[in-house]
């Protein structure tokens, strides 16, 4: 399947929006869009994110779908050497 122009234009419109928003986590996501169809991956601390990501990216020109792969994968704390 090949993917015209307008999809390369929404991806990277979608990854500058979630770049340059305040949410860090939001950094390490990766758009793709085929066929007007957004899908985001990559790794989240948080459902909240997840679906801000979602929400950052929903006026996407020319997309028509998002598919939110996001993995919401919680980050383990460690209190080992603390005293």
């Amino acid at each position: 399947m090949s993917r015209d122009v307008a999809d390369y234009g929404a991806a990277a419109w979608a990854e500058r929006r979630l770049h340059d928003s305040a949410y860090g986590a939001l950094k390490q996501v990766h758009c793709e869009c085929h066929a007007g169809v957004l899908h985001l991956r990559g790794h989240v601390p948080s459902y909240y994110l997840k679906q801000m990501a979602q929400s950052l990216i929903a006026a996407a020109p020319g997309v028509r779908q998002i598919d939110n792969r996001l993995e919401v994968v919680a980050f383990a704390v460690s209190m080992e050497g603390d005293s």
